[in-house]
């Protein structure tokens, strides 16, 4: 286990990582591993993340969607999942990825958005309410 200690609302946060290899082929040294460590630790990745959470809100009130919209956020989400899927481990060890309950949301939400790419199946509204949850990950961002 190694932490990176990053500034975070004018305090100092302690990031922990593991210490073994990320998807079995990125050192916690290699070039790739060390730039996602340190997107993934700076505070304004978080804000980027708040405001695309809270702009993806405003498309979800929305009495129309707009297709192209559901298709930028998905990209953006995908993103986020992979730059820290890549720093800290996907799930066999301690400190990774899906070891934290929030990132299970992310997970279920882009898993679900891609599943329903292709298929004409309307307005799910069980699904939209599902995406609103993410949300409340701005919760845990906040001091």
């Amino acid at each position: 286990t190694f932490c990176v200690v990053s500034k975070r609302f004018r305090k100092n946060y302690i990031h922990r990582f593991t210490a073994t290899s990320s998807f079995f082929m990125f050192s916690p040294w290699s070039r790739y591993r060390k730039a996602c460590i340190y997107l993934s630790t700076n505070q304004f990745f978080d804000y980027l993340v708040m405001a695309t959470i809270l702009l993806n809100c405003v498309f979800l009130a929305m009495a129309e969607t707009i297709e192209e919209a559901e298709f930028v956020f998905l990209a953006i989400y995908t993103a986020e999942m992979i730059i820290k899927s890549v720093a800290k481990g996907f799930i066999l060890n301690k400190y990774t990825y899906l070891r934290n309950p929030w990132n299970w949301l992310d997970f279920v939400v882009i898993t679900s958005g891609y599943a329903t790419i292709g298929m004409d199946v309307g307005n799910l509204a069980g699904l939209r309410t599902f995406r609103v949850l993410r949300a409340l990950k701005t919760i845990s961002i906040l001091p």
